[in-house]
């Protein structure tokens, strides 16, 4: 049984103390004989590293790294609301938030009960849909919803509550994984408790830990092993969340197991594999510990919503290694635990990923320098040829703040991916030769839920989405099912009236998807086709669930599928992609994918027709001068890049971008032989590739010599030009040398580490945007805890 014990008399306490003591060390250490904890005042920051405020944590001696928060302080700093707190002298307290919900904590049992747990958790403005995320340019039609009554039991996973005559206990990551809204959220780290923003912001719960100063922490914090009392807390504060939180979007190999027993359960008697991940996560040793978190990876992965993040481990937004030393340490113990049994290949899963990246990239240019027009956006790129228009945008996300503001504050229009697309479809539809409009999200990994809500509004009329929730939040729903009914603002002039539905164009639509295209990548995608929206491509990387994201006791980050996901017009899950209408993607047998077929104006004008039975006929393509305009509200610069040679001079010129419509020179690449591993340009992007696999570290800049016997001298620089390696690679076999001799073997097609490949596919997916759907969507405002 768990340890439980009831602390009364604080004010008899406090009379001990004097407050110039308390004020002259920020702490105080009472009497052994007459209590057995320790309080501190530790820093609290509200919403910005600028405004600190402080709080008091209490250390209790059986668990002194385990900082325990009183309730209504931390829903103070939190929300700048008071609780109604009554003790029932019993064992159990009545709390009741601001707008009347009630929860009942019982800190003999450990347990905390409501009868609309939905509402308890979140804050008013997400209960009334007046948060940051709401009544913008999506406003949900008003529906009953049902209220949730449930019990949570934290004794099962051994965390204690305690209480006093006015106030209860509970530790301090825990109450920041219970109460957690859209646009307000909290984490405690480093000794300091941290209010922030909704996921996707500058100052989240993603970012915050990240931060180099955390880094370094963490790993002085654990040079001497991590201690047993937060080993053991942390290990059953995850339990708790995974089993309570996790969504079970079928991909893992032991599902049902962990579904039937838990997640602890699922580790213990999975495999003699998993078994060993138990004992890393709860080892002393850091090194050991992450390992542990790393591994989890090949038995969680499901595109990237899932992922364990060992932050010295990770990557940074610019995909450098947050600490190359440590992430080296933790690759000797994986590497010592020998083979491993039944999980993901994740360097086969990069590898594919890889690919598409890739060939999407490759073709997506090709395409582009055929352009008859292109056009640079805030956050978008639009060409037109012929009549077709293509919109290329990798995210979903767009910036609350901006947006609120916008609504409700009086400030600008944003310019971002919603507003890009507002402006190309109109622009599309307002030249006569343009009949056809196809949307590339080959490389989009996700973003808001409303973003999508609102293109798909705009192109088709869309007024209603279903998604399904299979949460512990979704009581006794049959099926699940939840039907989100809207309106749109579709010209942002803060009104929905007749003039939005006046919005109309004559176009045919399309969308381009890749292995790439993830989360909301891939619900856009599958909203298109139930709108009989023709889908061109490769099959799309899935993901189909909300996302949540929690910090650890410890410090460490994770995110999971939870159990609310993306549905089709049938109900059906979408987490394993959206097969194309067209799939036209050559895949050669080293697993490189030519995506030539799919980015090509007049293949997209010829599938058009046949897919719209259109009966007329596409002109033939002819030779036109390419212009290019920029009207994003900062200017684009464009860099050009020289190959200089000893025999041969390879230049590449990038067409220059201007305010006004300029003649531009289209970028002209030499071809290799066939017989090569690939272009110049190409063989030097390996190199680029292989350097940063092997350091961690990206060059800011490379030049590329044919030399006099064929070979190719590649040297990477610094910022400051500086020469900081050198390769000499034969072109027809990838083989060469770099500046210390060592063998280089090209192409370098994934991370060789087990670890970091699980590390970089869950670290992409996150800094890219994942699928924080959840956090922008009103639609689940009942679950922000999700």
């Amino acid at each position: 049984m768990n340890f439980k014990k009831t602390i009364a008399g604080i004010s008899a306490l406090s009379m001990l103390l004097s407050a110039s003591a308390v004020s002259a060390v920020n702490a105080f250490a009472a009497d052994e004989e007459t209590t057995n904890y320790t309080d501190k005042t530790i820093n609290a920051y509200l919403y910005s590293n600028d405004n600190v405020d402080t709080m008091t944590a209490r250390f209790y001696n059986d668990k002194p790294n385990i900082p325990y928060l009183r309730i209504s302080e931390f829903y103070k700093k939190w929300l700048d609301q008071d609780l109604e707190i009554t003790n029932k002298n019993d064992g159990t307290y009545d709390v009741k938030v601001p707008f009347g919900t009630v929860g009942t904590f019982d800190v003999e049992k450990d347990t905390i009960h409501s009868d609309d747990v939905g509402k308890f958790f979140i804050p008013e403005d997400d209960a009334n849909s007046t948060s940051a995320a709401s009544d913008l340019f999506i406003r949900e039609e008003e529906a009953e919803e049902k209220a949730v009554d449930m019990t949570f039991d934290f004794g099962a996973y051994n965390i204690d509550f305690l209480g006093d005559e006015n106030d209860i206990w509970l530790p301090a990551p825990t109450l920041c994984d219970l109460f957690a809204g859209t646009d307000k959220q909290s984490l405690y780290l480093d000794g300091s408790m941290y209010f922030c923003g909704y996921l996707l912001s500058d100052y989240s719960r993603l970012s915050i830990p990240q931060t180099q100063e955390h880094i370094t922490n963490l790993i002085e914090d654990f040079k001497d092993g991590r201690p047993a009392d937060l080993i053991k807390y942390n290990y059953d504060e995850f339990c708790f969340l995974m089993d309570s939180g996790y969504g079970y979007p079928g991909r893992i190999p032991f599902n049902d197991l962990m579904k039937e027993k838990g997640f602890d359960a699922m580790l213990e008697e999975g495999n003699e594999t998993t078994k060993k991940i138990k004992e890393l996560l709860n080892s002393t040793d850091l090194y050991e510990y992450c390992a542990g978190l790393e591994l989890l990876n090949g038995y969680f992965f499901d595109g990237g919503h899932t992922s364990f993040l060992p932050i010295p481990y990770t990557y940074d937004a610019n995909f450098e290694i947050l600490d190359g030393e440590f992430a080296a340490k933790v690759d000797e113990v994986i590497e010592g635990l020998g083979e491993l049994k039944d999980n993901v290949d994740l360097k086969l899963e990069e590898k594919n990923l890889e690919a598409s990246i890739i060939g999407v990239e490759n073709a997506r240019k090709a395409m582009a320098e055929t352009a008859d027009y292109t056009e640079e956006l805030s956050s978008s790129v639009y060409y037109e040829k012929g009549d077709v228009a293509v919109l290329m945008f990798d995210t979903f996300v767009i910036d609350l703040d901006s947006w609120d503001g916008y609504y409700h504050n009086g400030a600008e229009l944003p310019e971002d991916e919603v507003t890009d697309f507002y402006k190309a479809v109109q622009k599309a539809d307002s030249n006569p030769a343009i009949k056809k409009l196809v949307f590339d999200v080959a490389t989009n990994t996700g973003g808001n839920m409303m973003t999508a809500m609102y293109m798909m509004n705009l192109i088709k009329g869309l007024n209603s989405v279903s998604l399904k929730n299979t949460s512990v939040m979704a009581g006794d729903s049959e099926d699940g099912l939840i039907t989100d009914d809207f309106k749109t603002d579709r010209n942002f002039d803060k009104v929905i009236d007749e003039k939005d539905d006046a919005i109309k164009f004559d176009l045919q639509y399309g969308v381009i998807t890749s292995k790439m295209s993830f989360s909301c990548g891939n619900w856009f995608p599958s909203l298109c086709k139930d709108n009989n929206i023709v889908v061109i491509g490769e099959r799309s990387g899935g993901g189909s669930c909300a996302v949540d994201l929690s910090v650890l006791p410890d410090g460490m980050i994770y995110s999971y599928s939870t159990g609310i996901t993306l549905v089709d017009s049938k109900g059906e899950s979408i987490d394993l992609g959206i097969q194309p209408d067209y799939e036209n993607v050559k895949i050669a047998e080293d697993g490189s994918k030519d995506f030539s077929e799919t980015f090509n104006f007049d293949n997209i004008s010829k599938i058009f027709d046949e897919f719209y039975g259109n009966t007329t006929t596409t002109p033939a393509e002819t030779e036109t001068t390419t212009t290019t305009t920029t009207t994003s509200a900062t200017t684009s610069t464009t860099t050009s890049s020289t190959n200089t040679s000893t025999d041969t001079t390879t230049t590449t010129t990038a067409a220059t971008s201007t305010k006004s419509e300029e003649t531009t020179t289209a970028a002209a690449t030499a071809k290799a032989e066939d017989k090569t591993i690939g272009t110049n340009d190409e063989i030097t992007k390996m190199v680029e590739k292989d350097y940063f696999v092997k350091t961690g570290k990206n060059a800011a800049s490379s030049e590329t010599n044919v030399n006099k016997d064929g070979t190719l001298t590649v040297e990477l620089k610094d910022e400051n030009g500086n020469v900081i390696d050198k390769y000499t690679v034969d072109p027809e076999t990838g083989k060469g040398t770099d500046a210390d001799g060592n063998e280089v073997d090209l192409p370098q097609t994934g991370i060789n580490s087990l670890g970091t490949a699980g590390a970089a596919v869950g670290a992409v997916m996150l800094m890219l945007a994942g699928a924080a759907a959840v956090h922008g969507s009103g639609v689940l405002r009942k679950k922000e805890n999700d």
